[in-house]
């Protein structure tokens, strides 16, 4: 992923660019990817490139009822490869949800997606599971069910 934007040419800048983590904020709505930094950061808006939003959804929840399915605070780590061009080598979202960072691109590579449930839900679910087997319906039973629904 490649991130496009315009920073002013300081010392300051620099600075900031050879940090790892930078505080950010990004917003994804339809195929629309911005990131921007903010005061006390050199303040800049840019979009980001080459990024597939079902491997961001399969990283981290998506949220409903606004103009973006995400919103939120988040930190990168960049290295320039043109003039305004960086490459995102680190991303992670913060959400409110557990576990509240969601790493999205670590060491330039898609991260491994987190799991959304706290170590309480998943004994739950395991418990649920493992109370109620699948059933296996005979080729009768299926022939009755609607097609596609036991898919």
């Amino acid at each position: 992923m490649y991130l496009n934007i315009v920073l002013p040419q300081n010392l300051g800048t620099q600075l900031m660019l050879d940090r790892r983590h930078i505080p950010c904020f990004c917003k994804i709505g339809g195929s629309k990817f911005e990131l921007s930094f903010h005061d006390p950061l050199p303040e800049a808006t840019g979009l980001i490139y080459e990024w597939d939003i079902k491997k961001v959804d399969q990283r981290v929840p998506a949220g409903a009822g606004g103009a973006y399915t995400h919103y939120c605070f988040a930190t990168v780590s960049l290295k320039r490869t043109d003039r305004n061009q960086y490459k995102i080598i680190d991303l992670t979202f913060f959400k409110t949800s557990y576990p509240g960072w969601f790493p999205i691109v670590q060491d330039g590579e898609w991260a491994e997606p987190v799991s959304v449930h706290t170590p309480e839900e998943l004994a739950e679910i395991a418990r649920i599971d493992a109370r109620y087997p699948p059933v296996k319906l005979s080729k009768k039973q299926r022939r009755r069910l609607p097609r596609r629904s036991t898919d």
